[in-house]
C-alpha cells in the first residue's frame, strides 16, 4: 500500500522475521534510522504483545486502519442520485 511508515500504522510482518507460518499483522511502535541497516521498523502484535524489529523490507504497510474506517463511513453517507447521471 504505502512505502513510508509512521508510528501507529498497521503492518504485515514477514514470516522470515517472525518464524511463523504466515504473515501476521502488527502495529508500528517505533522507527529507527541506522547508518548500515537503513530504516528499521519496530512492531508489536496486539494479541500476544510480541515485538519484532527488522529492515523495512520485512514489513508491508497497511496504513492507518482507523483512518480508512473513517473514509468508509464517509462513503456510506453518500446517496446515489440518478439525476446526476442524466446530466
Amino acid at each position: 500500500m504505502k512505502d513510508e511508515f509512521k508510528v501507529g500504522d498497521y503492518v504485515a510482518i514477514s514470516p522470515d522475521l517472525t518464524f511463523k507460518y504466515d504473515w501476521v499483522s502488527g502495529k508500528v511502535t517505533g522507527i529507527e534510522e541506522h547508518e548500515d541497516r537503513g530504516t528499521v521498523i519496530v512492531a508489536e502484535l496486539p494479541e500476544s504483545g510480541e515485538i519484532f524489529f527488522g529492515s523495512k523490507y520485512n514489513f508491508v504497510n497497511l496504513g492507518d486502519l482507523d483512518e480508512e474506517e473513517e473514509n468508509e463511513d464517509e462513503d456510506e453517507e453518500y446517496e446515489y442520485d440518478e439525476e446526476e447521471d442524466s446530466e
